[in-house]
């Protein structure tokens, strides 16, 4: 998966309050070893853009996290910006909070 990223590709998180960025694919790694660490996740894409020139993606997703027995419902959103086929800036936050707050 990290290889569809650039070497100095940036991830910009807000997935907590305060934003977290991750700056080269060894640390943007960190970052998706938490999320693919996740058991019973599922994932459903909800809103898809995309433009050529600039090479830009956006999509929404509805995410279901199962812990135990209990189920927690979310939406995230990532965009991205491309050079050369390849992910270089990655925004990646919370849409809404399993409590059904928007973030």
């Amino acid at each position: 998966m990290l290889d569809q990223y650039t070497g100095d590709a940036l991830l910009i998180s807000s997935f907590t309050k305060e934003p977290v960025i991750y700056k080269s694919r060894e640390r943007i790694k960190e970052h998706m070893q938490g999320i693919l660490g996740i058991d019973g996740l599922e994932s459903g894409i909800t809103f898809w853009a995309e433009t050529e020139n600039p090479a830009t993606l956006m999509i929404t997703k509805q995410i279901i996290m199962t812990v135990g027995k209990e189920k927690s419902k979310m939406r995230f959103a990532d965009s991205w910006v491309l050079k050369d086929g390849k992910i270089d800036i990655h925004f990646s936050g919370m849409v809404q909070h399993p409590d059904g707050s928007l973030a």
